[in-house]
């Protein structure tokens, strides 16, 4: 799981994470507004214009892996 993880998008990973770690009973309204923030991040970054290029491309995605990892692992 690791590996399939640290193989995608950092930005995508570092958002789960956050998302995963927020208190469970936090609440469906609390949740949808972090899942707007997750989807303005990832929308907004390097990674999601790789990841759309390369699938009209048809080819795997060369996500730049140090992108946001640090801040990924830390958070």
């Amino acid at each position: 799981l690791a590996e399939e993880m640290t193989a995608g998008s950092s930005v995508a990973t570092r958002t789960l994470l956050r998302t995963l770690r927020m208190h469970q009973d936090a609440g469906a309204e609390i949740a949808l507004a972090r899942e707007v923030d997750c989807q303005a991040t990832s929308f907004a970054s390097a990674d999601y214009q790789e990841g759309v290029n390369a699938v009209a491309e048809k080819r795997k995605p060369m996500f730049n892996i140090s992108e946001h990892y640090h801040e990924t692992t830390e958070g």
